[in-house]
């Protein structure tokens, strides 16, 4: 007998799946789908336990997002065209 068939709504459980970079977390079950007898996978919906975050672990390092390069000072792009409706000085 499967371990999640007698799960229930609003149980808690904990995620181990280093294959999607999750080393441990603590989810809340929302809802699921028994499989059948041809089909056995169960398909659940949840959701991260907001209070267990600080306790949660990640596997692999992502890398920081990358800044756009910047214009350099010295640029000749020339002075900003001036609004119009302003009136001179």
């Amino acid at each position: 007998m499967r371990a999640t068939y007698s799960w229930r709504p609003g149980m808690y459980f904990r995620l181990q799946t280093p294959k999607r970079g999750i080393a441990d977390m603590i989810c809340l079950l929302g809802e699921k789908k028994s499989g059948t007898l041809k089909s056995g996978p169960i398909a659940i919906r949840c959701s991260e336990d907001v209070y267990s975050q600080p306790d949660t672990v990640y596997m692999g390092i992502t890398p920081p997002p990358s800044t756009p390069d910047t214009v350099p000072a010295s640029s000749s792009a020339g002075p900003a065209p001036k609004p119009s409706g302003c009136a001179e000085m």
